[in-house]
This record gives structure tokens, sequence and C-alpha cells, in this order.
């Protein structure tokens, strides 16, 4: 009878360390997993990335486009407003591209093939980049679909629009950058 006994506190001794060192290990786990959430607000000059476009060229953004107004861009194909707005920005391209206008358009977390897809289906001509695993999205703050950051000619934020905008307010705030 004690064997057991002795047995049986010995199995819960190991379950107990075993139990302790699992919470331990979640809440490490926890720890290293909170990053600071990155704030990019009007004023601020945003990080730097490079990204592939559809055709797998690599692009650097902001600084291949320096001296422009460049609008950045993170959507999705699931994103409804993203499906509205998109083809309407296009119209505001269009317009503006020869006075140094450009659009970035950076999927967030999708594959080629389905940013392809949607981005063909909407007929946009503007770049199209692929952030695949949300990286950039992430370094930027993007917590929300769409998200627009609208930056001046030396690569300032001058706008950030979280959600959706119509054509005009979003034609308003680029010609005022011209």
């Amino acid at each position: 009878m004690r064997s057991q006994k002795t047995e049986r506190r010995a199995k819960e001794k190991v379950f107990s360390v075993c139990l302790l060192f699992s919470v331990f290990c979640l809440l490490l786990f926890i720890s290293g997993c909170k990053q600071k959430q990155v704030q990019i607000k009007i004023g601020d000059v945003p990080p730097k990335f490079t990204l592939p476009d559809l055709k797998g060229n690599k692009v650097t953004v902001p600084d291949e486009f320096n001296g422009k107004v460049l609008i950045i861009r993170f959507w999705a194909d699931w994103c409804t407003y993203c499906a509205e707005e998109m083809p309407a920005i296009d119209v505001v391209y269009n317009k503006y591209k020869e006075k140094g206008v450009i659009i970035i358009a950076v999927n967030a977390g999708q594959p080629k093939e389905v940013a392809e897809a949607f981005v063909s289906s909407l007929k946009i001509s503007y770049p199209v980049l692929l952030d695949t695993y949300s990286v950039t999205a992430k370094r930027y703050g993007v917590v929300g679909l769409p998200t627009t950051f609208i930056l001046d000619r030396n690569g300032v934020v001058r706008e950030k629009i979280l959600g959706e905008t119509d054509r005009e307010s979003f034609e308003r705030m680029v010609m005022g950058l011209l």
C-alpha cells in the first residue's frame, strides 16, 4: 500500500512539474509574440520596403518614387471596399500620373494568383505589389483593409485613410499635394 502512495505522489510531482513547465513555455511564447504596435502617423516618414510586383520584379518603396506624390494602399480581394474603390482610384491615377502621382497597391496576405485574378477583374492600371505574409502591412501598422497612406514629394505621410473613401475626397487629397 505504501508503494502505491509513493508511486502516486511521484506521478503527481511529475505531472505538476510538467504542468508548470508547460505554463512557463506558454508564457514565454506569448511574451515573445508581443510586438510593439507600429503606428505611422501624419508627419512620419514611413519605413522602406522591397516587394515583388505581379511580374516578379522587385520594387523598393518609397526610394524608387522620390519626388512623386506616392499613395501606398493595402488591400485584399475579400475587402468589399477595396473592390469598390480600386477602380475609382484608378481614374484619379490616370488623371494625375503625368503630374507625378503614383499609386502602389500592396496586396496583404494573399498568394499571387488571388491578387492577379482580382486586379485583372477590376482592370486597374497602377502597380500591384505582393506582401504574401503581411510582413510589410504589419510594419506599417495596418490593422484593417483598406488602409491608405498618401505621401508628399518628400516622402512624408500627409494623409492616412483607414477604411473607405470616395473618389472625390481621394482626388482632393492628391490635388492638395501636387
